[in-house]
């Protein structure tokens, strides 16, 4: 990355820049193995917490969201969901 014909006095400034660099990309390889660290640390916690047990029993009434029914169905061709407003 530094011209072989750099003058001397310039020459301690190149490769000071270079070893700047190569630390940035360090530090920025190690940032991302960190979040990739802890996203796993955070899945593994936040999944503990739930059961392997299932809640509902038959005839329970639950709530369901709707929110991205059309979405999904009118994507898939003519058997188009239409939205009815409330």
């Amino acid at each position: 990355m530094v011209p072989i014909d750099l003058p001397n006095n310039l020459w301690s400034a190149a490769t000071t820049a270079e070893d700047v660099m190569a630390q940035i990309r360090t530090d920025v390889m190690e940032a991302q193995d960190n979040l990739l660290h802890m996203k796993i640390f955070q899945e593994h916690y936040a999944n503990s917490m739930w059961g392997d047990k299932f809640v509902c029993q038959v005839g329970d009434q639950v709530m369901l969201s709707t929110f991205n029914r059309c979405q999904e169905y009118c994507k898939k061709g003519d058997k188009c969901v239409v939205q009815i407003g409330w």
